[in-house]
């Protein structure tokens, strides 16, 4: 082995032995779910994820490619879902496994919320319409994970708000309209007989 290949060598496993630090995720092998759960930390750009792996910290960074993080949260064993908003009408959830770094899910809406804290197929949000056009013509949707449409508001109306009942058997959202005098009101699905 010439000298330089044995300095490189040697720079290699210097820099895979150190406890913590970003490594390509397309090169590593795949790992075992986290047995607790992970540290994260992110800006409006960029999320790193720190799991602990074989008594030592694997360092995971993400971007966001579709707009800023403003929010992540983590659903056991081995998911993690970010959250980006793009603009006035449109956020994407994504969902990483962290066992094989790789998004393995992702949704546009907004108002995402979550019917079990543990379980992240719990999922309901607002599937709505472009900030831009007619308000008017506007409608949004009340969407389960699977894509069911839940509820549908009437033309010109839009959802404000949209929260899971601390019993989880009832989705409240509040409907406004588009319009600056027009009413807004209150709602709810039942979820007691939801998956």
């Amino acid at each position: 082995m010439n000298e330089i290949a044995s300095v490189l060598l040697a720079l290699a496993l210097a820099f895979s032995a150190c406890a913590s630090h970003t490594q390509d995720p397309d090169l590593l092998p795949p790992s075992p779910a986290p047995a607790a759960s992970p540290r994260f930390d992110f800006d409006m750009q960029a999320a790193r994820i720190v799991v602990r792996e074989t008594g030592r910290d694997v360092t995971w960074e993400i971007e966001a490619e579709d707009g800023a993080f403003v929010d992540m949260r983590f659903f056991p064993p081995h998911t993690l879902a970010a959250i980006a908003h793009v603009n006035p009408s449109l956020e994407t959830l994504t969902f990483y496994d962290l066992a094989s770094r790789k998004a393995i899910d992702a949704y546009a809406g907004n108002n995402f919320v979550w019917r079990d804290p543990n379980d992240a197929k719990s999922l309901y949000y607002v599937s709505s319409a472009p900030h831009f056009g007619d308000p008017g013509e506007k409608q949004d949707e009340v969407v389960n994970a699977a894509g069911d449409v839940l509820y549908l508001t009437p033309k010109g109306f839009f959802i404000a708000d949209l929260r899971v009942s601390e019993d989880g058997t009832t989705l409240r959202y509040t409907e406004v309209s588009w319009s600056d005098d027009g009413p807004s009101r209150e709602g709810q699905i039942d979820l007691s007989h939801a998956n």
